[in-house]
This record gives C-alpha cells, sequence and structure tokens, in this order.
C-alpha cells in the first residue's frame, strides 16, 4: 500500500452516534471495494472505544455472530496491540525499534511510592507523610505530561528570565528530583515511564509502516491528536494509500478569522492536526453519504448549530447577532446547573454522563 498524495480525512458530524456511523461507513467500503471486514485494522483513541465499536458491529449485524475487523487502541497501547499485519522486529537485518528491546512501564503506584521515598527523604522535617504522598502524585502527572509533549527537562530553566525568577528557580531545584534522581532510579530497575513507552511504541509502528507499507486498510476513528506521538501517528495513516483518518465532530464552518483566536477552543486540537497534514477543515469530507445518514438515529442538527455557535472564539461573537431563529426544540431536555466551582462542575458533568449512558 503506497502513499497517497493527499491526506485521507473525514468527519462524523456531533449529531450522530460515532460509533454506528463508523461501522456503517466501514461496511459500505466493504460493499464498494469487494473487502471483508476482517481486512481492517482500526485504530481508536481506548480500550472502552474499542468494546463500544465491537458491539456496535454485533448491534447492526441483527445481534448475529460476524468476523470482526482488528480494532486497537492508540492511547493504551502494548506490544500484542502495536504488533499489526505480523510484525518480526526480531529480525537483525531491520534497523528499526526492537519493540522486545523497550522496557516494561512503571505502575502509578510504583512511581509515586518511589517519588514520595525520595521526597521525604528531602523534605522530611518540613512536611508530613500525606503531604509528601500528594506531591510525588503531582510530580507523577508533571512527569507524564512532560514526556507525552516531548519537551526535554534541561530546557525547564529557559523558560523564565533569571531576573524575574527566583521562586522559579527554587522550583528548577526541586524538579532536578525529576531531570537527575529519577532517570537513574528507572535505568536500576529497567523501567520506563508509562508516557514515554506509548511514544516509542508508537513511532516503532510508524517506522515499521514505513519500511513494510501495509497493504490492507487502516482506519483512525475519532482520536484528535492532541498527543504528539499520536498526532504523527494519525498524519501517516492519513497518507497511506488505503488509510483514512475520522474526526468526531469537527466544525467545518469557521472561517480564517476565527481560527486565528483558536488557542482555548475545544476543537483547537483537531485544527492543528489538520494543519499538519495540509488539509482545511472545510475540504473534509464527511464519512457517511446523505442516504446513510438515514438510517442513524441522530440528534438535532440545529442543536450542533447551537453549539458551534456558542463555542465560536471570542473575536467571532458578532456572528450571534445575524443567527436565524432557532426552533423551540432545541433546548428540549438540556438542564441549566450552577455550580459552585470547577470541581463540582465536573463531578456533576460525570454524573450526568454515567446516567446517560446506563439508560
Amino acid at each position: 500500500m503506497l502513499q497517497s498524495k493527499t491526506a485521507q480525512v473525514y468527519n462524523i458530524p456531533p449529531e450522530l452516534p460515532f460509533v454506528d456511523a463508523l461501522v456503517i461507513g466501514i461496511k459500505a467500503i466493504c460493499k464498494k471495494d469487494n473487502l471483508e471486514l476482517t481486512d481492517f485494522t482500526i485504530l481508536v483513541p481506548t480500550r472502552r472505544s474499542v468494546i463500544s465499536l465491537q458491539e456496535s458491529f454485533f448491534r447492526l449485524n441483527n445481534r448475529e455472530p460476524l468476523l470482526l475487523p482488528r480494532i486497537s487502541p492508540i492511547g493504551d497501547l502494548d506490544e500484542e496491540e502495536i504488533t499489526i499485519n505480523d510484525l518480526n522486529h526480531n529480525n537483525a537485518e531491520r534497523n528499526y525499534t526492537n519493540i522486545s528491546d523497550i522496557p516494561n512501564a512503571i505502575s502509578d503506584l510504583h512511581r509515586q511510592l518511589m517519588l514520595t521515598k525520595h521526597i521525604q527523604s528531602l523534605k522530611g522535617d518540613t512536611m508530613n507523610i500525606d503531604q509528601v504522598a500528594k506531591l510525588a502524585r503531582e510530580l507523577g502527572k508533571f512527569l507524564d505530561q512532560v514526556q507525552t509533549e516531548e519537551i526535554d527537562f534541561a530546557k525547564l530553566n529557559t523558560i523564565v528570565p533569571e531576573e524575574l525568577a527566583e521562586h522559579w528557580q527554587v522550583t528548577l531545584l526541586f524538579l532536578e528530583i525529576l531531570s537527575d534522581f529519577w532517570p537513574s532510579i528507572l535505568k536500576d530497575h529497567n523501567l520506563i515511564d508509562p508516557a514515554r513507552r506509548r511514544n516509542l511504541l508508537i513511532n516503532s509502528q510508524i517506522e515499521y509502516w514505513t519500511k513494510n507499507p501495509p497493504r490492507k486498510p487502516i482506519i483512525a476513528a475519532g482520536s484528535t491528536g492532541t498527543i504528539p506521538a499520536t498526532s504523527k501517528l494519525l498524519k501517516f495513516i492519513s497518507f497511506l494509500r488505503g488509510g483514512a483518518v475520522v474526526l468526531p465532530g469537527l466544525d467545518t464552518t469557521l472561517d480564517d478569522t476565527a481560527l486565528a483566536d483558536m488557542d482555548t477552543h475545544p476543537q483547537s486540537g483537531m485544527y492543528r492536526l489538520l494543519s499538519k497534514m495540509g488539509v482545511k477543515a472545510q475540504n473534509v469530507v464527511n464519512w457517511l453519504s446523505p442516504e446513510s445518514v438515514s438510517n442513524l438515529k441522530c440528534a438535532s442538527v440545529s442543536r450542533r448549530e447551537l453549539i458551534f455557535n456558542t463555542m465560536l472564539p471570542a473575536v467571532k461573537i458578532d456572528r450571534w447577532r445575524s443567527l436565524a431563529k432557532l426552533p423551540k426544540e432545541v433546548l428540549d431536555n438540556v438542564e441549566i446547573v450552577n455550580c459552585p466551582s470547577l470541581e463540582e462542575e465536573a463531578k456533576i458533568i460525570a454524573l450526568k454522563l454515567r446516567q446517560s449512558i446506563e439508560i
């Protein structure tokens, strides 16, 4: 399967059930190109989405047994899942990363205990064990963020000017735990951090596919490429002949003025991904044809327009004045909840989502 000259990127609008729409589109490709479901490899964001997609295939097949595509999570990979298309990484003639040489990831609990032990040895006289454990947990999260973004710890001391950074310099001394102490601990235990391992596995897959282009369709669906390594993989797949990237609920109506103020927009990650692919949002086509959509239970298109407009960047707020009047039913079943804090808001949203799934 050779590289395509243009990126193959599609969109499933937010009013459609994503996994069901994805399944219907894959079945349409099978019928058109005389392919079997087992010919496909589908990469989705998480293990939970793997289960959702499997259930959708079963449900849309009238709950009759069928042979499924290979479905793997991008964001939570292991050797078995990244080793697609019978990879043989032990062949000495190949010079890409040998997956068997990549160390195992340290568990979150193991890491927190090790960091707690070291912090306590440094700050034991001034902090109780609860404070030390909490700090160790936050350091672990920070470590994952740094490695997810593929940032070098050596650059931390260049972020803030020295004349304005007395407190920052104190913070850097503390962060030396991660840059100096932590790598040696991992090396002694032959372990690496989970985020770094994920990046190595994804880069290994890209390297393998570069040397051994896949011969069957590969679809990456539902991921927005917010992780740099994942973004690199999505771009690679989009240029495969037979590859495709399917985005979830892309707003294709934003103009250049809005795009100039996208930093805090919920869809900024997808727009950065499209920029890397050299694709304009307006040129992204829908995954399903209008005829296929008629077979799905859809939410209100007006609701989608309302949501997209409420998320407009500040420079486009004046657009609200020219909006056509929306139908009354656009706010059916919409509930207003006043929350005293962001934490309370997050809890309520989580509970509402759980309630919706259980219904």
